[in-house]
């Protein structure tokens, strides 16, 4: 969790404001909507899936790490670094696979956000050669792609 001093301009004082940073892979699509101001929204609570949450999910581990334990999971053609403003986030649990076995680890969700929301650190295309697996793994076990 990171504090940041924000200036309010109707005051000249600073106000404190409490951001987490998190991490999020989604695809080009969700993406571009988030660029364009809008509002994203998604209430999917992963039914048979090993999670406790709902909507859209981050998490705070370093992208290079967390990208071998959600691999064919999510969509990593966009790897979003962003800091999220106090309040939004819920926390929860997703069991993965990591190294020999499964771990729990703590994820974060929530079912709607926008630029509103978050301050976009930085935006990386660095995991996109995943996609293409992720999307064939996903019709085989699914049925359906990410």
């Amino acid at each position: 969790m990171m504090i940041k001093y924000m200036k309010d301009s109707r005051s000249r004082s600073y106000n404190r404001r409490i951001f987490m940073v998190v991490h999020r892979f989604m695809s080009k699509a969700e993406w571009k909507q988030l660029k364009a101001g809008k509002v994203l929204r998604n209430s999917s609570t992963h039914a048979g899936r090993a999670t406790t949450s709902r909507g859209f999910c981050f998490f705070t581990e370093e992208p290079d790490e967390a990208i071998h334990w959600l691999s064919g999971i999510v969509n990593p053609e966009m790897c979003v670094t962003m800091d999220v403003r106090d309040g939004l986030l819920n926390e929860g649990f997703g069991r993965y696979h990591v190294g020999e076995g499964m771990q729990m680890k703590k994820e974060y969700w929530c079912e709607q956000y926008s630029v509103k929301d978050v301050d976009v650190v930085r935006h990386s295309t660095r995991y996109s050669g995943y996609a293409e697996l992720t999307r064939a793994l996903n019709q085989i076990l699914w049925g359906n792609e990410l």
